[in-house]
């Protein structure tokens, strides 16, 4: 399976996990990043999947799902929901909007993300799940409860700063890994490279991972 990018391997995988659930509604669209210099993703609740390419524009794939068994009132909240990518200030934002307040019970939210490796990359989410792949550029991720996971290569990364909250912080290295300590636990590393990596999770685990 190693020739299968990335990104579809993702698809694959989370294909899964959807296969008890109802399609609510479908998004893809690609955008050229014109006067934007950042990607940035701001969501209140989901997954968000990015993985870092050569090509030039965003290419974004949103889903929603419903669990089966609460699937009428799920519908009605999940309908609501709108995914608005817009160019804002030489950012290109990618905004979930219309969250309803305190019921997203039985809504799952995937945004698939590649955007160009080169771009810098910030992404705000309130709960739920980050992964980040194959980026060159800066990283900055927000999780206010939940997972952050990022997979960089060690010549390309110059600065990284880990801080969780309540929970669990890593870096892994070639030659092994760190633990965050203190209290927040806190990881600092500087490594040969120009960009950097800001993780910050309230709540949750985050783990950084820097490979040859």
């Amino acid at each position: 399976m190693r020739n299968i990018p990335i990104f579809l391997l993702l698809t694959f995988l989370t294909g899964t996990a959807f296969a008890a659930e109802v399609e609510i509604k479908t998004f893809q669209q690609p955008y050229l990043l014109g006067t934007a210099h950042l990607v940035n993703v701001d969501m209140s609740f989901g997954e968000i999947r990015v993985e870092g390419y050569d090509g030039p524009q965003v290419e974004v794939e949103f889903r929603l799902t419903c669990k089966r068994e609460d699937l009428e009132k799920c519908r009605r909240r999940a309908e609501r929901l709108q995914l608005v990518p817009r160019v804002k200030k030489e950012k290109l934002v990618i905004h979930l909007r219309k969250t309803p307040r305190g019921r997203i019970q039985g809504i799952r939210a995937l945004l698939l993300l590649r955007v160009p490796r080169n771009v810098p990359l910030d992404v705000d989410l309130r709960s739920g799940q980050v992964f980040v792949s194959g980026m060159r550029a800066n990283v900055e991720i927000d999780v206010a409860f939940g997972d952050a996971d990022l997979v960089a290569k060690h010549g390309d990364v110059g600065d990284v700063d880990v801080d969780v909250v309540a929970g669990k912080a890593e870096l892994w290295l070639g030659d092994g890994h760190l633990k965050g300590s203190g209290w927040p636990r806190s990881i600092k590393w500087r490594g040969p490279g120009e960009s950097r990596i800001n993780v910050d999770v309230g709540t949750g685990k985050a783990r950084v991972r820097l490979e040859e």
